[in-house]
């Protein structure tokens, strides 16, 4: 690896995408084809899966502690808010490669739909700060700590 490239982690989500088709009307690729295009672009890529909600957000803080500068969330939206939600506040980068059903946030910023583009989109180190927006209650009830959101949020009224 060249000085000063990123050291890359990618979160993925074994379960996204398994409703539907895929977003961009391509099948999920698996695990094997991801890694593949990740070797063509010559990207040294460490993979590790989400085992239950909120585990994201614990591989995304352990990442930045052990030094990765480029987290990748594979999965879908939900897979996305929590790797934001452990690299809110860092320095870090949040990659997306976009698998899940709908893919609001991957449609928001513009990120390919087709996985070899949003991988090539990464490469070439192209960033851009995005806004987050912070809930700090829920009911009334003042959480222990912030969740964080990068593309919408719902409320009853």
């Amino acid at each position: 690896m060249p000085i000063n490239s990123p050291k890359y982690k990618l979160i993925f989500n074994p379960n996204a995408g398994k409703k539907r088709q895929t977003f961009g009307g391509q099948k999920p690729p698996t695990l094997e084809e991801i890694k593949a295009l990740f070797t063509k672009y010559q990207m040294d890529v460490d993979y590790e899966p989400t085992k239950r909600p909120k585990h994201a957000t614990e591989i995304a803080k352990q990442s930045v502690k052990k030094g990765y500068t480029a987290i990748i969330a594979s999965g879908g939206d939900g897979t996305i808010g929590e790797v934001a939600n452990g690299l809110v506040n860092t320095n870090e980068t949040l990659g997306i490669l976009p698998l899940g059903t709908y893919m609001n946030t991957a449609r928001m910023l513009s990120i390919p739909t087709e996985f070899e583009k949003a991988i090539m989109l990464m490469k070439i180190g192209r960033t851009r700060k995005i806004d987050v927006g912070e809930v700090k209650k829920i009911n009334g009830e003042k959480l222990s700590e912030p969740y964080y959101f990068v593309e919408n949020v719902g409320i009853g009224i």
